[in-house]
């Protein structure tokens, strides 16, 4: 997946006129913290946040920690959904879709859909390498990566046994169906029908 490089700006709108913007990394960090629950990096962890370098993975590596809870390894993953520290944080795989979609239903509560697969990535991702919870938007950005848009993201959200909408559009997995999420996450990764639990 091709990294994007750009610059984080916190805009202030009333209706269509801007009032201020900043691209002070304090102030986003902030606001990012406010709108998603999440707590970001702080200012404290060493990592410069206006650097174009990746952020440096802790311990013995994110992707690591990723590969080990979904049960595949490191460049089975990396080549599935190549996880990344920028956003939009998982880039998806034509390849890897079409496979998954041959091995599940098409319709009923064990089918998925891109926004589904996308949402579980990341929210496994956001889990093991403490970044924000994902939002619709990000899935949005996510499963454009192989040109794939839902045309009902919040039937299909509220249809998952696994995810679970909260305020300001967050979407969470649900700790008692979490080895589902384990599953289709590794289903997709594998190209192998997922094992449930």
């Amino acid at each position: 997946m091709k990294k994007i490089k750009a610059k984080l700006r916190v805009i202030v709108k009333a209706n269509d006129q801007i009032i201020a913007e900043s691209e002070d990394p304090i102030l986003w960090r902030k606001v990012l913290s406010t709108m998603t629950g999440a707590n970001p990096l702080s200012e404290s962890s060493g990592q410069n946040l206006d650097s174009d370098e990746p952020l440096e993975d802790d311990g013995d590596g994110a992707i690591d920690r990723f590969a080990k809870t979904i049960g595949v390894t490191k460049e089975e993953l990396i080549g599935a959904c190549d996880p990344s520290m920028k956003t939009p944080y998982i880039g998806l795989d034509s390849r890897y879709w079409e496979s998954i979609k041959k091995n599940t239903p098409e319709r009923g509560p064990k089918s998925v859909s891109v926004t589904v697969l996308a949402l579980t990535l990341l929210n496994l991702w956001s889990e093991v390498a403490k970044l924000p919870r994902p939002t619709i938007k990000l899935s949005k950005t996510v499963t454009n990566t192989i040109n794939l848009v839902d045309a009902n993201i919040s039937r299909t959200i509220k249809n998952c046994e696994w995810l679970q909408m909260k305020s300001d559009k967050i979407i969470t997995l649900n700790p008692a169906q979490h080895s589902k999420a384990v599953a289709i996450a590794k289903a997709y990764c594998t190209k192998k029908a997922p094992e449930y639990k």
